[in-house]
């Protein structure tokens, strides 16, 4: 959310000042027995850049709202920004508002209240928080990061639904690992020292004994150069940081026997779908039916909502289908909503056809 509003001031104030402020008020004491006390957070964005005219401020929370006289070309438009900004802001309980005046530029105030602080503490494990109940067979994890916070966080993950790790810090090391134990499945970071992910899976893919093992790449960065070589060096996944739950699960049932609620067999994991062409067109009929229609209301109309439902459409899609392009396809554009990367979220949706060679125009 801060982001989102201080790119914004950066970008429409081109001479001049960008201030922020943050105010935490403390509200009256309650009695010494209570465990909670409660204050008001204030955040303020404030530049003197180009300003707003009085017209557009009461759309300047809808998605892509570009203002009488502004050049789309030098200034980019609000777009999704202050879309997700306001989203985030009343998700939070909170509440954003803005005063402008053209040429003299705008103030963005967000007011939290009643924020309570407390002296217990509450845990909530991570298989909580997802609502299906999910068992996997037994099944053991090679886990590679050169970051031990990560590593853990991804570690106590997996445990948490019944899975045994092991892990390592470079693929050096879990290459050793790989060898040793060769595991059902493994997750590696791509940006890692002595021996990145790239080195590590070029080395699997070359051994014959280990070359059908599953791999799936981890990473904060989705460019086209590692897309590119995500696609060259035959990894089977790729799990965007910050690694969504749902998400890994979701990666996780595709190379893992699992079983639902009372389910008592554990249920195989669908077969996987060459990656070629092919799969795609024979999948054109049902894309064009229940994809295409969606995706032309999405180009019409784009609001953060929207993008991600779009996005949970194509992760649906992809998986029930076992079509990796669609299920990669979403999961990127789920990333870019999650991380509030507006340019990415645009790209990803204008060129969806495009990039998955669909012959089909928004109308």
């Amino acid at each position: 959310m801060l982001i989102n509003l201080i790119g914004n001031a950066l970008k429409f104030t081109e001479k001049g000042v960008v201030t922020l402020r943050i105010t935490n008020r403390l509200k009256i004491k309650k009695p010494k027995k209570a465990k909670q006390s409660e204050s008001e957070l204030i955040i303020e964005v404030e530049d003197t850049g180009i300003g707003i005219d009085p017209d557009s401020i009461d759309r300047i929370f809808e998605s892509f709202t570009q203002q009488a006289g502004q050049s789309t070309k030098r200034f980019g438009g609000t777009g999704l920004g202050l879309a997700i900004s306001e989203k985030i802001v009343r998700l939070m309980g909170g509440e954003i508002t803005v005063t402008s005046e053209p040429d003299k530029g705008s103030l963005f105030r967000v007011c939290f209240n009643k924020i309570k602080s407390s002296d217990s503490k509450t845990s909530i494990s991570i298989k909580e928080q997802i609502t299906t109940d999910i068992r996997f067979d037994k099944a053991l994890i090679l886990v590679i990061d050169d970051i031990s916070d990560n590593r853990e966080l991804l570690v106590e993950t997996l445990n948490e639904f019944g899975l045994e790790c092991i892990h390592a810090q470079n693929g050096k090391e879990g290459l050793e690992l790989l060898t040793t134990f060769q595991p059902d499945l493994v997750i590696t970071d791509l940006k890692m020292p002595v021996m990145d992910g790239f080195g590590f899976v070029k080395a699997v893919r070359a051994d014959k004994t280990l070359r059908e093992i599953k791999i799936v790449a981890t990473t904060a960065s989705i460019t086209d150069e590692i897309k590119r070589k995500y696609k060259k060096y035959q990894f089977d996944q790729i799990l965007f940081k910050p690694i969504q739950i749902d998400i890994l699960i979701g990666v996780l049932k595709q190379f893992l026997r699992f079983s639902i609620s009372d389910t008592t067999e554990p249920e195989k994991p669908a077969p996987r779908a060459e990656k070629s062409p092919d799969n795609l067109n024979a999948l054109l009929p049902k894309i064009e039916q229940e994809i295409i229609p969606i995706w032309k209301k999405l180009i019409a109309q784009q609001t953060i909502d929207d993008v991600e439902d779009f996005a949970r459409l194509l992760i649906s899609f992809g998986t029930s289908h076992h079509t990796d392009k669609i299920l990669t396809y979403g999961n990127e554009l789920m990333e870019a909503v999650q991380q509030f990367d507006v340019d990415l979220m645009l790209t990803l949706i204008n060129g969806f056809t495009k990039n998955l060679g669909i012959h089909e125009e928004p109308t």
